[in-house]
């Protein structure tokens, strides 16, 4: 049975890293793929082409640049020269980029 006094709580207030979450970081992503979702549409409308192609010609781009800058990455490890970063960052550094365990 619902009593009086259970009706009068108030639940506790939700943690500041959730009302961070909420009101900062999930508005800017959902603007985020929101603008690259009208730039690829956009872009598919002035090259004529279907926007899955435009999908796959920008994931295509990000995953070309994502791996030159990993091969960069551990390029400057491996000669011990990884001057654009601070001290404390090295160990982060060195996690990224170790080498894959990819069978290919």
């Amino acid at each position: 049975m619902v009593t009086r006094a259970y009706l009068l709580k108030k639940p506790a207030a939700p943690s500041a890293q959730k009302v961070f979450l909420d009101q900062v970081v999930i508005p800017r992503a959902i603007d985020t793929v929101a603008a690259v979702e009208a730039g690829l549409e956009k872009l598919s409308l002035a090259t004529r082409r279907s926007p899955a192609a435009s999908l796959a010609a920008a994931t295509g781009l990000g995953w070309l640049l994502a791996t030159a800058g990993r091969a960069i990455l551990r390029r400057r490890v491996k000669e011990g020269r990884p001057s654009f970063l601070k001290k404390r960052s090295k160990k982060l550094l060195t996690i990224c980029a170790a080498p894959p365990n990819w069978p290919f």
